[in-house]
C-alpha cells in the first residue's frame, strides 16, 4: 500500500530541490494521486458483487454493509411478549402487477390506523416489533405488534406498581436458598436483593406482562405510559385497550406464551405422571388463583388414596357377603361409613391448614382483593351515579328496586328448576315401577330394571344441569353486580343450590324415601324393600356418567374462540382456498402467534371448582353405599389433573395474572359437604343398611335411631372441634416465615438507606445500575455527593 504523508511526516519525506530544475519524484507522485482518487470513484459508482463493502449510488455518502455481512436480528428471549393485534386491508400489501405504471399505489388506511399507535410506543421506552405473515390475498388478515420493555423500564414502572417480589436468602456460607426469602415491595435501589425468577430474570414473564397491562392502560400516571388514547374518551367502564378494541382500531391483545417456559411446564408438568407439580412455577407463570386451584386438586387426590385402599378392601367382603347371603350388608360397612364420615371432616380442616401455609410461603396473608366495579355494571342502564359524603367522590350504585325484582326471580327461578327437577326423578321412577309390573318383574331383583333407572337418571341430571348453568348466566346478568367477586358468589350460590338436588336427589330418594312413600299412587318400594343394591347401581351409572362425559367433551371438544362480530355492512367471504405453503414449517415464533390468537380467552376456575365440588360430592355422601367410589374418583383425577393442565397450558391463550389469598366461597361449600357427609353416613346405617344388627342384635327400631342420633352429634362436635384448632399452620411454618421476615428487616435496616425526601434514584448507563445522589450519601457512605447502590 502506497501512503502519501505530509512533506516531514513521519509517513513521507521532504523533496529535494534542484536549481532549474523540476524534480521527477514530485510529477510521479501526483500522477499516482490522480490515479488513486479516478480509480477511487470508479469503484464507488459502480461496485462489484465480489467487493466486502456495497457503495450507495453517485451522489450518497458513506458505506453500507452487505446483507450477509449483517447479522439477522435476535430479539432476547428474556422479554416477554404483549400482542396488540390489527387489522390489515388488500391496500397494505397491494400486488405490484394490478398497479398501472406511472400512479402510486393505493393508500392503507389500515396502516395509517395502526403506525401513529406504534409511534406512541415507542415514544414510552417501549420494544415493538411488528410481524405480519403471509398477505391479504392468501387469507391473512391480521398484523401482530409485539410489544416489550427492557429491564431498566420494567425496575420502574414495578417500583410505582408496589409489585411484590422475593428477597433473597443465604445460608451460613452464602449459598442462595432458592424460595427461602421474604416478600417485599419493589425498590430499585434493592434491585440487587432480589431472587430471580425461574426463567432466570428479575421479573418473570407473567410479571413482565403484568407491567406492560398497567401501562398501556395508564393505571398510573409516572410510569409515563404511552397514551395510546385520552382518557376522556373512553366510555365508563372500559379500559384504554378495551376502548381500541371497541373502537376497532385494534381487533385483540392477549399474553404472549413464554415458549421456553411453556415447553418445559409441557415437559415437566403436563406429560409426567409420576412426579410432583411444580406448584412454584405453576404460580410464578400463571399467579395464585391458578395457582391454589392446582393446589388443590392436588390435595384432593392425595386425599383420595386412603378411603380408596380402604373401600378396595370393604368391596371384596361386600362381594363375599353377597355371594353368601344375597346382600352386600357385612359387619364393615358401619366402619366404613364413620370412616367416610371422619374422612370428611379431615379433608375440610386439613386444606385449611394447608391453604394458610401456602398464605406465608406466597407473601398474601394480608392480600385483600382490590375493588374494582365490573365493566357491564357501569355500562348497565340500571346504574346511576351519586356522591359518597366519606370519600367525597362519585361512585356507581345499581337500581336497589331492579336488584330486588331479579335476586327474588333468580331465587324463584332456582326453586323452579329445583321443582322440576325432583318431579322428573318422581316420574322416572314411577315409570320405572310400571314397567317393571307390566313386564312381572315388580319383585325380581334383576339388573336390567336398575341399569334402565339409572341411566335414565343420569341422562336428566347431565341435560338439567346444562339448562340450568346457561339460565343462572343470563339471571346473574339482570342482577347487575358491583364487583366480580359479588358477581362470582351469586352465580355459585345458584348453581350449588340446585346441583345439589340435581345431583343428589335421586339417590336420597332411592336410598331414605323410596320405601315408604307412594309416587302419584305407583309404589315405587324396593324387592322386599331392600334398596341397598340399587342403590349402588345408581351411584356407579350417574358417577361414571359425570365424569366420562366431562372427560371425553373436553378431550374431543376443545374450548373455541367465539367468532368476531361483522362490520357493518361486511358480506361473509367465501373460505380461501388452501396454499401449497401451509405444508411449509413455520417459525417457531409465527405458529405460536397465529395458533395462540385462534385460541380463546380464559375465563375462571369457577366451572372446574364446581364440577370437581359436585364428584367429590358423591364420594363423601355416598362413598359407604359403594365402596369403589373413592378408587374410580381417584383414578379419574389422576387422569384429569393433568389434563386439566394440558387446558390451561395450552387450550386457551395464556391467562391474564390473578392474584387471590384462598378459594373463596368453595371453602364453605367444602364445610356444607363436610356437614352432610355426616348426616348422610348416619342417615345411611339408620335407614338404608342393616349392618348395625351385626353389633346390636336384638335392638329395636328406637333404639337404632338413638344410636344413629347419638353418632350424629359426636361427629358434628369433633367437626367444631377441627374446624376451630386447624386455623393456624404448624409451628414450624409460622418460625420459618417469622425468620424470613426478621432477615428481611435486618438487611433493609443495614441496606435501604434512600431517603424519598431529600435521595433522588436515577440511572448512569443501560445496564440499569442505579445510583442514590443526596446531600449526605457520598462515595464512602458517609459524606459527599454521590453513591452507589
Amino acid at each position: 500500500m502506497v501512503f502519501f504523508g505530509r512533506p516531514g511526516s513521519r509517513g513521507g519525506s521532504r523533496p529535494r530541490k534542484r536549481a532549474g530544475k523540476v524534480d521527477p519524484e514530485g510529477k510521479l507522485r501526483e500522477k499516482l494521486r490522480a490515479h488513486m482518487r479516478k480509480k477511487e470513484v470508479e469503484e464507488w459508482q459502480q461496485p462489484t458483487e465480489n467487493t466486502h463493502f456495497k457503495a450507495f449510488k453517485h451522489g450518497h455518502k458513506g458505506y453500507q454493509a452487505m446483507e450477509s455481512q449483517v447479522p439477522p436480528p435476535k430479539f432476547p428471549s428474556t422479554l416477554a411478549s404483549f400482542v396488540l393485534v390489527f387489522e390489515i386491508d388488500p391496500e397494505w400489501d397491494p400486488d405490484e402487477d394490478d398497479i398501472p405504471d406511472g400512479q402510486e399505489p393505493p393508500q392503507s388506511f389500515a396502516k395509517l390506523n395502526m403506525q401513529p399507535l406504534l409511534d406512541k410506543l415507542r415514544s414510552a421506552d417501549m420494544i415493538v416489533r411488528e410481524e405480519k405473515f403471509g398477505t391479504y390475498s392468501k387469507g391473512t388478515r391480521e398484523c401482530f405488534a409485539l410489544v416489550s420493555i427492557s429491564e431498566k423500564r420494567q425496575k420502574q414502572v414495578a417500583e410505582i406498581m408496589g409489585m411484590k417480589l422475593r428477597m433473597k436468602a443465604l445460608d451460613d456460607e452464602d449459598n442462595e436458598i432458592k424460595q427461602g426469602g421474604a416478600w417485599h415491595p419493589f425498590k430499585q435501589h434493592l434491585a440487587e436483593f432480589y431472587e430471580k425468577s425461574s426463567e432466570g430474570t428479575l421479573f418473570s414473564s407473567c410479571q413482565q406482562c403484568q407491567i406492560m397491562e398497567f401501562m398501556l392502560n395508564e393505571r398510573d400516571e409516572r410510569a409515563m405510559g404511552p397514551q395510546l388514547i385520552q382518557k376522556e374518551a373512553c366510555e365508563p367502564g372500559n379500559t384504554p385497550l378495551q376502548q381500541l378494541v371497541k373502537d376497532q382500531r385494534i381487533k385483540g391483545y392477549f399474553y404472549l406464551h413464554h415458549m421456553h417456559k411453556q415447553d418445559w411446564l409441557e415437559e415437566n408438568w403436563v406429560n409426567t405422571w409420576a412426579n410432583k407439580q411444580p406448584i412454584e412455577d405453576i404460580r410464578e407463570y400463571f399467579g395464585e388463583e391458578i395457582g391454589l386451584y392446582f393446589v388443590w386438586l392436588g390435595y384432593i387426590l392425595t386425599s383420595l388414596w386412603v378411603p380408596a385402599i380402604v373401600g378396595v378392601m370393604v368391596f371384596i367382603v361386600s362381594m363375599v357377603a353377597a355371594g353368601q347371603s344375597g346382600s352386600t350388608d357385612n359387619p364393615f360397612n358401619p366402619l366404613y361409613a364413620i370412616f367416610i364420615a371422619l374422612w370428611s371432616i379431615m379433608v375440610r380442616a386439613g386444606w385449611e391448614r394447608l391453604e394458610t401455609t401456602y398464605q406465608y410461603q406466597w407473601g398474601t396473608v394480608d392480600y385483600e382483593e382490590p375493588e374494582q366495579d365490573r365493566t357491564e355494571f357501569v355500562q348497565n342502564v340500571k346504574t346511576y351515579k351519586r356522591l359518597n359524603y366519606i370519600s367525597q367522590k362519585e361512585e356507581f350504585y345499581p337500581d336497589p328496586l331492579w336488584r330486588y325484582i331479579f335476586v327474588f326471580a333468580g331465587f324463584l327461578a332456582v326453586c323452579a328448576l329445583i321443582a322440576v327437577n325432583i318431579l322428573l326423578v318422581l316420574l322416572i321412577e314411577a315409570g320405572k315401577s310400571q314397567i317393571q309390573e307390566f313386564l312381572g318383574l315388580e319383585h325380581a331383583a334383576g339388573m336390567v330394571p336398575k341399569v334402565l333407572g339409572a341411566s335414565v337418571q343420569a341422562t336428566v341430571i347431565l341435560l338439567m344441569r346444562k339448562a340450568a348453568d346457561i339460565a343462572f348466566g343470563y339471571l346473574t346478568d339482570f342482577e347487575n353486580w358491583k364487583s366480580q367477586e359479588q358477581y362470582d358468589n351469586a352465580t355459585i350460590a345458584k348453581r350449588f343450590c340446585f346441583g345439589f338436588i340435581n345431583s343428589y336427589f335421586c339417590i336420597y330418594f332411592v336410598a331414605f324415601m323410596a320405601n315408604h312413600i307412594s309416587v302419584f299412587g305407583v309404589d315405587v318400594s324396593c324387592p322386599e324393600h331392600k334398596c341397598i343394591d340399587y342403590v349402588e347401581w345408581m351411584i356407579g351409572v350417574i358417577f361414571l356418567s359425570n365424569i366420562l362425559v366431562r372427560y371425553f367433551t373436553t378431550k374431543f371438544y376443545p374450548p373455541r374462540r367465539a367468532p368476531e362480530p361483522k362490520k357493518p355492512g361486511q358480506k361473509e367471504e367465501p373460505p380461501e382456498p388452501a396454499d401449497d405453503d401451509d405444508d411449509v414449517d413455520k417459525p417457531p415464533l409465527q405458529e405460536a402467534i397465529e395458533t395462540q390468537h385462534g385460541l380463546p380467552d380464559w375465563e375462571s376456575t369457577m366451572d372446574d371448582f364446581t364440577d370437581k365440588l359436585i364428584e367429590i360430592g358423591y364420594v363423601m355422601l355416598f362413598g359407604a353405599a359403594f365402596p369403589l367410589l373413592a378408587l374410580i374418583a381417584l383414578i379419574f383425577n389422576i387422569i384429569d389433573l393433568r389434563a386439566h393442565a394440558k387446558t390451561v397450558l395450552s387450550n386457551y391463550r395464556r391467562p391474564e395474572y390473578s392474584s387471590a389469598a384462598d378459594i373463596g366461597t368453595w371453602k364453605t361449600i367444602m364445610d356444607i359437604f363436610s356437614i352432610m357427609s355426616i348426616m348422610s353416613q348416619c342417615a345411611y346405617l339408620g335407614f338404608t343398611t342393616r349392618a348395625l344388627y351385626y353389633y346390636f342384635p336384638g335392638m329395636n327400631t328406637m333404639e337404632n335411631v338413638f344410636y344413629v342420633v347419638a353418632a350424629e352429634h359426636l361427629l358434628l362436635m369433633l367437626k367444631v372441634y377441627m374446624d376451630g384448632h386447624t386455623q393456624e399452620p404448624d409451628d414450624s411454618v409460622k418460625m420459618a416465615h417469622e425468620r424470613r421476615e426478621y432477615e428481611k428487616n435486618e438487611l433493609l435496616s443495614e441496606k435501604d438507606l434512600f431517603n424519598s425526601q431529600t435521595d433522588v434514584l436515577f440511572y448512569t448507563s443501560d445496564d440499569g445500575n442505579v445510583h442514590v445522589v443526596g446531600p449526605d450519601k457520598g462515595k464512602d457512605g458517609k459524606d459527599g455527593k454521590d453513591k452507589k447502590k
